[in-house]
């Protein structure tokens, strides 16, 4: 098994972001903004990155939210 610290628009992405652990999602998060580094560096990104980008972002502050919200429940 090769690792490697970005994900191209080719590789496979999760359908559902909430299934994933929060872990997971922040390692994802990272192998997207290294492509969008990578692809940048060498032209334009492509639109299949800037949407997993997107969607990551969404999820990520869904995630944010539901946490901030559930923090203000319990200090109440």
């Amino acid at each position: 098994m090769s690792y490697t610290s970005k994900i191209s628009p080719i590789d496979r992405f999760p359908a559902d972001l909430r299934a994933l652990d929060d872990c997971a999602l922040h390692v994802l998060n990272s192998k997207v903004l290294r492509e969008l580094d990578h692809e940048y560096r060498f032209g334009e990104p492509e639109p299949e990155t800037e949407f997993r980008k997107e969607e990551l972002d969404e999820e990520l502050t869904r995630r944010e939210r539901a946490e901030t919200h559930k923090t203000s429940l319990t200090a109440g």
